[in-house]
């Protein structure tokens, strides 16, 4: 695992804690790209990494979280019908 890098995603989305990330995936050598919305928070009961804290992520959103990340998902469809035709 020491020799694997950990792949970055294509392109990402961000507004404050929530985000988006696109990921190129091939099939048959053609690229093709999934999307991932995700919010971050700050752990404050696991202070195995830090004394403040340890950032996590989920896919579970409030009601006011639901626009934004509308708007981060139509920014990640955008770049992603943008992307040549290979």
């Amino acid at each position: 695992m020491a020799n694997e890098q950990k792949q970055k995603p294509a392109a990402q989305f961000r507004s404050g804690a929530l985000s988006v990330s696109v990921w190129e995936r091939r099939h048959n050598d053609k690229p093709f790209y999934n999307a991932t919305p995700q919010r971050a928070y700050l752990d404050e009961k696991d202070t195995s990494e830090s004394p403040d804290g340890t950032w996590k992520y989920t896919d579970s959103f409030s009601r006011d979280d639901l626009p934004v990340i509308a708007a981060l998902l139509n920014q990640a469809f955008g770049w992603i019908i943008a992307q040549p035709t290979k």
